[in-house]
This record gives C-alpha cells, sequence and structure tokens, in this order.
C-alpha cells in the first residue's frame, strides 16, 4: 500500500471521499489526496452571501485530521512505488 491509498481508504471508513490528484510529483512537499465533494463545491461550506459557514467547515477539516491520523496508522505498510 501506498500513502496516496492509504490516505484514501482511511477516507472511505470516515465518510469523506478523498481522491488522488491530478498531477502527483515527488518532492519536499506533496498532495496526499484531494477531498471531493457530492456538489463539486470547494470543501469550505459557504452561505448565499459567500462568507465561510466555521462551524460546517471546521467540521470538514476535523474528519480530515482523522483521515490523516488514521492512514498514518498503517505507516509500516507503506511502500515506495518507483
Amino acid at each position: 500500500m501506498v500513502w496516496h491509498d492509504a490516505v484514501i481508504k482511511a477516507g472511505k471508513s470516515i465518510g469523506l471521499e478523498v481522491v488522488k490528484p491530478k498531477v502527483m510529483r515527488t518532492g519536499q512537499w506533496f498532495t496526499m489526496g484531494v477531498l471531493r465533494t457530492l456538489d463539486k463545491e470547494p470543501w469550505m461550506k459557504t452561505d448565499e452571501e459567500g462568507r465561510i459557514q466555521l462551524s460546517e467547515t471546521v467540521q470538514i477539516a476535523q474528519k480530515a485530521v482523522e483521515v490523516v491520523k488514521k492512514a498514518s496508522g498503517k505507516k509500516s505498510e507503506w511502500k515506495r512505488k518507483d
């Protein structure tokens, strides 16, 4: 299992749809996964005036943190793809 696969699997178990990023590169920083929403809107929830709805957005962010924690718990299973 590679890092992206672990994040996608953890997301499914927590109730967030996480997909691989369109572009994957190695380096100091990388995108582990992208949150996919049903309505194709940004994951940060806003009201009709464009203001961020803090409580809803924080709930989603907390789930995303749980995804990373769960995926990182399987660290011993990660393999590098060359």
